[in-house]
């Protein structure tokens, strides 16, 4: 069935990537402090599902990229703690702009004005899909192998080795299979 476009949600679709580019270019922790402050009270009752959301999806990417940033900069001796402030607050803001957006629009709808681009979407989804079962019937497996018992750190490390290498074959083999997909569809026309 394909998407009727709807403008509310092409609009919601434009008016967060002018967010997202917008956020990119602001430095100042105060302003970007602000701007969550602005977004929270706009959220309205959500503000709390969508917190919770955008930290949890948000907490790996600051953790990673921020612990990578002060242990570089502590082994080089130039440590400075606004860079590390920067990228939280920006971080923040943008997953909780995300998670507004994709609890609000329909993203096949904001695309559906463009042919390629809601088929991009679709594939896109579908692949989403894909990875979510297959991370959910990993760890069910491993809750079945384990008789419900909390996981050592060594299992849960194979597992996520083991999960991590599955991901990574079915996204080579899904993207080799999509790209022949787009080429005979003529989406890919050079």
């Amino acid at each position: 069935m394909k998407p009727v476009p709807h403008p509310r949600h092409t609009l919601g679709l434009l008016a967060y990537l002018a967010a997202v580019l917008a956020v990119s270019f602001i430095h100042a922790p105060l302003v970007l402090s602000g701007l969550i402050g602005v977004v929270l009270v706009a959220a309205g009752r959500a503000r709390w599902r969508l917190g919770r959301r955008s930290v949890l999806a948000g907490l790996g990417v600051t953790l990673c990229v921020g612990g990578g940033y002060v242990l570089m900069s502590l082994w080089r001796g130039e440590f400075h703690g606004l860079v590390v402030l920067r990228l939280a607050l920006r971080v923040g803001l943008l997953t909780f702009l995300g998670c507004w957006f994709v609890s609000r629009g329909n993203l096949l709808r904001a695309v559906a004005f463009s042919p390629s681009l809601a088929r991009l979407t679709a594939i896109a989804a579908g692949q989403v899909a894909v990875f979510t079962t297959l991370v959910r019937n990993f760890r069910l497996a491993a809750i079945s192998r384990s008789g419900g018992l909390r996981l050592t750190w060594a299992q849960r490390l194979r597992q996520g080795a083991s999960l991590s290498a599955q991901l990574m074959d079915k996204a080579v083999a899904n993207a080799e299979q999509n790209t022949r997909a787009l080429r005979a569809r003529g989406v890919l026309d050079d």
